[in-house]
Order: C-alpha cells, then sequence, then structure tokens
C-alpha cells in the first residue's frame, strides 16, 4: 500500500469505530422492556394469612423438594390489614411459589419465635432472596415492630431447606481477621449436603473463632 493511501485506510477505520459506537450508545438509550406494552396479570401474590408488598423475587432453576423448575419463589416484606394497625413494613413472614399459569402455593411461613438462632428483633422479610444450588433457600430478614425505619433492627441471615423448614440462622457482624489465627476463606454462593438437605450449611467456612459470624440450627444438627 502506498504511503498515501495508508492514511486513508487509517482514517476510514476511525470513522467507522466512531459510527458503530454512536449506534451501540443510541441502542442503550431505549429502555429494554419499551417494546413491552400490554400487562398481563397472571395472579396475586398475596397468601392466606394476608402477607403483602412482594420484595424479593427469585426464579427457580431445577425441581426439587417443594421447589418446582419454572416457578417463581417472592418474599412478602408487609403483613395484613392496612395502616395503621396493617400493612406494616419489616413485618411480613411469607414466601410463597407462584406458577407460570397463576397458581400461588405456600413455601413458607416463618414464625419468629421458632427460629434455630438469633434474629435480632424477628422476621420481616426483605428482598435479598436467593436459591441456592442444592435447594436451599437463603432470605434476609429486616424486621421493624411498626413498620417504621425508627423501631428496625439487625435481623438475620434465615436459611430453609427446599421444602421451606427454617434450617439455619446467619447474624451478627463477623469479627475483625487477627494475623495468626488462620486465614478467612471466601464466601461461596453455595451449600453442602450431608445426609439430607435438613443439614445442608454455607460454605462460608469461618478459619476459627475468631472469624464467626453467630449461628444458629435446627435442633439436633451437627456443628
Amino acid at each position: 500500500m502506498s504511503k498515501f493511501l495508508r492514511p486513508l485506510g487509517v482514517l476510514v477505520a476511525l470513522i467507522a469505530c466512531a459510527l458503530a459506537t454512536a449506534a451501540g450508545a443510541q441502542a442503550f438509550e431505549r429502555p429494554f422492556i419499551g417494546s413491552l406494552q400490554k400487562i398481563s396479570s397472571i395472579g396475586s401474590t398475596v397468601p392466606t394469612n394476608g402477607d403483602q408488598n412482594p420484595y424479593g423475587i427469585v426464579n427457580v432453576q431445577a425441581s426439587t423438594g417443594s421447589l418446582m423448575a419454572g416457578d417463581i419463589l417472592i418474599s412478602n416484606f408487609n403483613d395484613a390489614g392496612s395502616p395503621p394497625t396493617g400493612n406494616l413494613q419489616g413485618t411480613g413472614t411469607t414466601i410463597v411459589q407462584m406458577s407460570p399459569s397463576g397458581h400461588l402455593s405456600l413455601f413458607a411461613q416463618i414464625d419468629p419465635t421458632s427460629l434455630p438462632g438469633p434474629c435480632p428483633g424477628g422476621v420481616g422479610l426483605t428482598t435479598a432472596l436467593a436459591i441456592l444450588p442444592p435447594g436451599y433457600v437463603v432470605v434476609g430478614s429486616l424486621p421493624t415492630s411498626n413498620g417504621l425505619a425508627a423501631t428496625a433492627q439487625a435481623g438475620c441471615l434465615i436459611v430453609l431447606d427446599s421444602r421451606g423448614h427454617v434450617v439455619e440462622t446467619i447474624s451478627g457482624p463477623p469479627k475483625p481477621h487477627r494475623r495468626g489465627h488462620g486465614r478467612a476463606q471466601p464466601a461461596h454462593p453455595a451449600g453442602r449436603r450431608r445426609g439430607d438437605d435438613r443439614q445442608g450449611r454455607l460454605s462460608q467456612q469461618p478459619a476459627g473463632p475468631d472469624h464467626r459470624a453467630e449461628r444458629g440450627r435446627a435442633h439436633g444438627q451437627r456443628q
């Protein structure tokens, strides 16, 4: 290529890149749901106890226990009723499961008085909702006594098995790691199966007692 054509080729390439970049930026300026014009109601997320304000939502990828592939799990943040005595934030205790056709079933109703470990303030299920590979469900709790932020307490993470039974709570901040007391391993979003899924635990294995959050387990489970 001659020394006169080489700069021309570079200029053409730069112009092509600029046009491609502009086209890409223009594509991202439009919301991806902009073409969805019709809203269809599938069903209600309110269970029989009247909990409302669906917060967490997660797709069920595989069938195990009571979990059905293709359904969605939904955690409710508010209790039943209407203000000032009902529909209070941080008081919902239910996780429901909805099928693609709109069939609603109760996956779990968590009793704050029968948790296997500490959960400061009780139960108020949040948007923190996930399904781990073996079928364990983890949901966050940020409870209040009257629906106001002023009464919110620390709560916990609640771990349920695939049939909606609470098997563990995780609460409290991790203690600072001290040099010479082992190496802390990073958290990993997976569960471990031992015997049956009631004995699963999150694989955030601490190096020792100085790097642990408080954990509670269902009665009779091994540490």
